[in-house]
């Protein structure tokens, strides 16, 4: 028993796989929703937090129409081993099967290479959840939108690489934005622009301008995200990706990093934020 999701073909497949490898590393579990309007992946990091999510529109992708909206929780460590076999010609679909009424479903991958024809299968166990919360990105203003080039030399002048950073016990890193200023900082709890003690520091400031900046609703106190930098090392790694990284927010809740990856849809990172009025 068996039915289909979805397909990607060639050049998604390629982006699907480097988008899973940007974020594996941090990652044990995923759900992944099934639905009219494409494939989304909640990503949970080691804590089984929700750290990413990566959004694939079916605008972009092949979707089965007609189906029922379905979530499932499968190992993200596995399924990324089984994409890391993906060549340009292989196309993907996702399916869920199951040998009788009363199993489980598991995730079925169909690699269908279209030189040769040849089609091999693998599954992986899964579990149905709950469909999880999307985003909704209506709700956030863009407080900047910075060149990924730009946002790579940032992080590198900082010692942040795709493989390590450099970094002692207990750094983290910390972004600042205001209306005025958008500044990154690699330091110890507190940092040195939230407490009156002095600490080294490694900071990049930058000034953000009318016209790189798009406020929905004003910014009332200046905000703070923070993440360890193990999570940085994988913003640096999906910036690769895309030409833009966007910083997302209110006042009140998350700060998202969204990185458009081709057509194939949206990257999305959760960052925890520090409000400065509650200080």
């Amino acid at each position: 028993m068996w039915k289909s999701l979805a397909k990607l073909h060639q050049h998604q497949s390629l982006l699907l796989m480097n988008a899973v490898a940007s974020i594996a590393s941090n990652s044990t579990k995923a759900t992944i929703s099934f639905s009219t309007a494409g494939m989304s992946f909640h990503v949970h990091d080691k804590n089984l937090l929700v750290f990413a999510v990566l959004c694939l529109y079916s605008s972009g992708l092949q979707a089965f129409p007609g189906r029922k909206s379905q979530s499932i929780r499968i190992d993200f460590s596995s399924f990324h081993r089984l994409l890391q076999s993906v060549t340009r010609e292989d196309e993907i679909s996702f399916a869920l099967m199951k040998e009788t009424p009363e199993n489980d479903w598991e995730l079925m991958l169909i690699f269908r290479n279209t030189g040769t024809g040849r089609i091999r299968t693998d599954t992986i166990p899964s579990s149905t959840v709950s469909r999880p919360n999307e985003v909704e990105e209506s709700q956030y203003s863009l407080f900047t939108k910075i060149p990924s080039q730009e946002f790579r030399q940032i992080f590198r002048f900082l010692g942040i690489s795709v493989g390590s950073c450099v970094a002692e016990n207990g750094d983290e890193l910390y972004f600042y934005i205001s209306e005025e200023k958008l500044k990154f900082s690699i330091c110890r709890i507190p940092p040195v622009w939230l407490s009156s003690e002095i600490s080294k520091s490694r900071e990049v400031i930058l000034s953000i301008k009318p016209a790189e900046c798009k406020v929905g609703n004003e910014i009332n106190q200046p905000i703070v995200g923070i993440c360890s930098l193990e999570h940085a090392s994988t913003f640096l790694k999906a910036a690769y990706m895309s030409d833009f990284v966007c910083i997302l927010g209110d006042s009140e809740s998350e700060i998202l990093m969204k990185y458009r990856i081709g057509e194939l849809g949206d990257l999305i990172f959760y960052l925890f934020p520090i409000f400065l009025g509650q200080q």
